[in-house]
């Protein structure tokens, strides 16, 4: 049941994804994924709560996180949020997407936060005595992934809202993505869901990390140009 719930749930925003190339740029699509981050605060308080049944909320979290971060990328390397020549603002005749008030990245960003430092507290946390240690193991990795995976999102956004200091929120989104990373590939070996959600969230990953590498090369480029 969680495994058909969750794929009911992820596969409508991961249809426009699975080519590799950047996520859809329909606004409504982005408003969609902050709709969905918007509830990571809750969703990582509920998990102080026994047998909640947060497998899938927790993937579509995860899924989203790396989509959304995707698209804020790529809206700011190569769409509507570009910097001008000078560095400020956005190119002439341009609409950031990432303006539009639905959205509200300034409040999104403060909970992302939030999420993260909660979800850091409670993997510092002794998990439920009534798991078993590979029950324990994965609990512990999904709230691991979910936290750097908001962090991760959060350093994305900080690009656009710090636009001095862009180039340090780009290498604390990659370091994030590593740390994601390793505690993904954990729950992929221990989740006892369908693999299909496991997989694709990786691949998601590879695909953002991508993303992030090229501009970084990018973004040293542009520092050693004279």
């Amino acid at each position: 049941m969680r495994t058909m719930l969750l794929t009911i749930l992820i596969l409508p925003i991961l249809a426009g994804y699975t080519t590799g190339q950047p996520m859809n740029t329909e606004d409504n699509n982005l408003r969609q994924f902050a709709d969905i981050l918007a509830g990571a605060y809750s969703n990582a308080l509920m998990h102080d709560t026994p047998n909640a049944g947060l497998d899938a909320h927790d993937l579509l979290l995860e899924s989203t996180s790396i989509q959304f971060s995707s698209r804020v990328l790529y809206e700011i390397t190569a769409g509507s949020c570009q910097p001008d020549e000078r560095g400020a603002g956005t190119s002439a005749g341009r609409t950031c997407v990432l303006d539009d008030d639905s959205i509200a990245l300034r409040s999104l960003t403060d909970m992302l936060s939030y999420a993260a430092s909660r979800l850091e507290n409670l993997g510092r946390s002794a998990p439920p005595a009534d798991r078993t240690d590979s029950q324990s193991a994965l609990v512990i990795a999904r709230i691991g992934s979910m936290e750097h995976l908001c962090r991760m999102a959060f350093a994305l956004s900080m690009m656009y809202l710090d636009r001095p200091q862009s180039g340090v929120y780009l290498q604390a989104a990659h370091e994030q993505l590593i740390l994601a990373r390793q505690h993904m590939e954990i729950e992929h070996r221990l989740c006892a869901c369908s693999n299909r959600e496991q997989a694709a969230g990786l691949l998601e990953l590879s695909q953002l990390e991508d993303q992030l590498k090229g501009a970084l090369d990018n973004d040293a480029d542009d520092a050693t140009r004279p």
